[in-house]
């Protein structure tokens, strides 16, 4: 069994994984705008908010991992 973060630190790691929440939604929001709106955005720049919402998404898992292990008891 995981030994529990001081709630200060859950509290940290609620607010980190919904403000990465809200930026990957924005992001998403943006790549469909670039697929679906013609002269908004160009292939690179669908390129560069799909890698970054990957690496946003790999952050996210990592903190949600850290919250269930550490924090919900």
């Amino acid at each position: 069994m995981a030994v529990g973060q001081p709630a200060r630190s859950c509290l940290d790691l609620k607010r980190k994984i919904a403000e990465l929440e809200r930026v990957r939604s924005q992001m998403r929001l943006e790549i469909m705008r670039i697929h679906t709106q013609p002269g908004y955005g160009t292939e690179e720049d669908l390129a560069d908010n799909e890698n970054s919402l990957i690496l946003v998404e790999d952050e996210l898992r990592e903190l949600v991992r850290l919250y269930e292990e550490g924090c919900r008891s």
